[in-house]
C-alpha cells in the first residue's frame, strides 16, 4: 500500500506542476533545476568548486588576518544581468530615423563585459550605440539604439531580437518593427487577449481600426500574419472589410498544432490606395498539459492503488 500511495503522490505533484485548465483554472508553470557537474573555467563558482580549486570562477583566497576572511571555501562569484524592457515596438514610416533605449544591469557577483548581436532579420535596420561594454558589480548602462527605414524597403513588420552574451549567459530583447507608409491613411491597433496559449489554440485578437485620411466608406484589403522571432510566417489570414469613419471587430487565427514554444508577433495590415498601415502585439506559446490529463492520472494512481491492496498476500500465521 506505501507503494501505491508514493504512486499517487508522484502524480499528484506532477500534475500541480504542469496542469492547466482548458476552463477557468490558470496555467501553472514550474522551473526545473538540473544539476550537472561543475566545470572550472565557465565563469560560475559551482558547488565543489572554491577559492583554492578554482581562482578563475571562485576569485582568489583571501590571505589569514584579512578582513572577511573565509573558512571552509571562497565566496562564490555569480554571474548575472538584466534588460529593462524585454520587447520593444516601433512604429516609423519610410524613410524615417527613430531612437530608443534600453537600460542594462549588472545583478551578479562579478563585474562583467557584455557583447551584442542583432538578428540578420533586423541588421539592415537598426544601429546599436555600443556593441561590446563592461558593467561592474550594480553598475546599469542605457544603451541607445537607433531604428532606420530606408526609402526603398517594403511596408511590413520586421522583427527579431538583440542576443547580449556575457559569461554563458545570453538574455534576449525582441523587437518589432513596423513600417508603414508616408501619410497613411487609416490608423490601427490590434491587442492580442490571451498573452499566453498552447500550440493548436484560436488566439483572438481585438482590431481598432480609425479612417485618418477621410477616405471612407471603402472597402480595404486586411491581413492578419503571425510571425515568430526570426521573421518566419506561422499564420496569416487575408480578409476584405468596408471601414467607415471606424472599425472594431474581433478576429482569430489558428496557431499550428507544431509550432514550439517561444516569443511571437501578431500583426494587422491594411492596404489602400497604394498606402500602408500596420499595427503589432506580442503573446507567448507554451506547451501545457491539460487539466483533464492531470485528473486521469490521479484515477489511474487510485487504480493502481487498489489492484496493489488486493494482490497483496497476507502475512501466515505462526
Amino acid at each position: 500500500m506505501k507503494r501505491g500511495m508514493i504512486l499517487i503522490f508522484i502524480l499528484i505533484l506532477t500534475g500541480f506542476i504542469s496542469a492547466e485548465s482548458d476552463s477557468s483554472l490558470s496555467p501553472v508553470e514550474a522551473t526545473v533545476n538540473i544539476k550537472t557537474d561543475s566545470i572550472c573555467g565557465d565563469s560560475t563558482c559551482d558547488t565543489g568548486e572554491d577559492c583554492s580549486n578554482c581562482p578563475g570562477d571562485c576569485g582568489n583566497c583571501q590571505t589569514p588576518g584579512g578582513s572577511g576572511s573565509n573558512s571552509g571555501g571562497g565566496s562564490r562569484t555569480k554571474a548575472d544581468f538584466q534588460i529593462n524592457p524585454e520587447e520593444i515596438i516601433v512604429s516609423i514610416s519610410k524613410g524615417e530615423i527613430q531612437t530608443s533605449s534600453i537600460l542594462i544591469k549588472n545583478t551578479g557577483k562579478k563585474n562583467l563585459q557584455i557583447t551584442a548581436e542583432t538578428t540578420p532579420s533586423l541588421q539592415n535596420f537598426i544601429n546599436l550605440e555600443e556593441n561590446t561594454f563592461n558593467l561592474n558589480i550594480e553598475e546599469e548602462k542605457e544603451i541607445e539604439i537607433k531604428f532606420k527605414s530606408l526609402g526603398n524597403v517594403l511596408e511590413d513588420l520586421y522583427v527579431g531580437k538583440i542576443i547580449f552574451k556575457s559569461s554563458g549567459i545570453e538574455k534576449y530583447l525582441f523587437i518589432a518593427l513596423e513600417i508603414e507608409s508616408l501619410d497613411s491613411l487609416f490608423d490601427v491597433k490590434i491587442n492580442v487577449l490571451d498573452k499566453i496559449i498552447s500550440p493548436g489554440k484560436d488566439i483572438k485578437n481585438k482590431i481598432e481600426i480609425m479612417d485618418i485620411g477621410g477616405v471612407g466608406p471603402v472597402n480595404a484589403t486586411i491581413e492578419n500574419i503571425i510571425k515568430n522571432s526570426e521573421g518566419n510566417i506561422i499564420a496569416e489570414k487575408t480578409d476584405t472589410k468596408t471601414i467607415e469613419n471606424s472599425l472594431i471587430y474581433t478576429e482569430t487565427l489558428q496557431i499550428p498544432a507544431n509550432t514550439p514554444a517561444g516569443t511571437y508577433f501578431i500583426y494587422t495590415k491594411i492596404f489602400y490606395n497604394g498606402k500602408t498601415a500596420i499595427a503589432s502585439d506580442t503573446f507567448e506559446i507554451k506547451k501545457q498539459i491539460s487539466f483533464w490529463l492531470y485528473l486521469i492520472l490521479i484515477i489511474l494512481g487510485i487504480i493502481v492503488c487498489y489492484l496493489y491492496s488486493k494482490r497483496k498476500k497476507p502475512k501466515k500465521k505462526h
